[in-house]
């Protein structure tokens, strides 16, 4: 049986919780070849860009042997975030995936400890979304 979340997922919520102030980061991943746009759904973030209320960072890896596009969004102030999220996946690859990286992923993405521990302890019974 599935244990009930706790606590609200941001997943298509990014943006508004971004300009609320309450979620530093946001990150989207794509194969090559892929339509960005799906990706984001229908947050329009690039807006947000444009009058300096958001930062955007873009880059292009092999995970696997895909090529996978990164588009990474941040507050003002909170763009060091980029890098780690970058270093973090570059990890991954080395290293593989644990709930250290499970973890140090909801961190940078604004969730708390708590939110944190309470997904490593049953992200068994849900879908994980791995690129």
């Amino acid at each position: 049986m599935k244990a009930k979340r706790p606590y609200k997922l941001h997943t298509n919520h990014e943006l508004k919780l971004m300009l609320a102030g309450t979620k530093p980061f946001a990150a989207f991943s794509y194969r090559a070849g892929e339509d960005e746009a799906f990706y984001l759904g229908d947050q329009p973030f690039q807006r947000h860009v444009k009058n300096g209320q958001l930062m955007r960072y873009d880059w292009v890896c092999t995970q696997q042997g895909v090529e996978l596009h990164f588009v990474l969004f941040a507050l003002p102030g909170e763009e060091w975030r980029f890098k780690a999220y970058e270093l973090m996946r570059r990890l991954s690859e080395q290293c593989g995936w644990d709930d250290t990286l499970e973890r140090m992923e909801g961190t940078l993405r604004g969730y708390t400890d708590e939110q944190n521990e309470w997904h490593v302890a049953n992200r068994d019974h849900y879908e994980l979304h791995r690129n």
